[in-house]
């Protein structure tokens, strides 16, 4: 049986300085989540998003890697209207 990953379902924040919106978890009770953590070894995984599973897992990568070594600092404006779209 696949286990699907929903992109739909997710914590976003409310802006700069803003507090965390919660979202639902995918599952009802911690029994169900550890028998889904159980069957993924045999079953493949597949997203129910926007985002396929290599992006969703990129993302929890960068999540956790940010939080230990510090997020990226955004450029100047001046940079990313200039220079930063011949760059990117």
């Amino acid at each position: 049986m696949p286990v699907s990953v929903n992109t739909q379902n997710r914590t976003r924040a409310a802006g700069r300085g803003g507090t965390l919106r919660r979202v639902m978890s995918p599952f009802d009770t911690v029994d169900a989540a550890r028998r889904a953590l159980a069957a993924l070894p045999a079953a493949p995984l597949r997203s129910t998003g926007t985002w396929d599973v290599p992006q969703v897992l990129h993302h929890f990568a960068q999540s956790v890697e940010f939080s230990l070594d510090g997020f990226p600092q955004l450029k100047p404006a001046w940079f990313r209207a200039t220079l930063g779209r011949l760059a990117f």
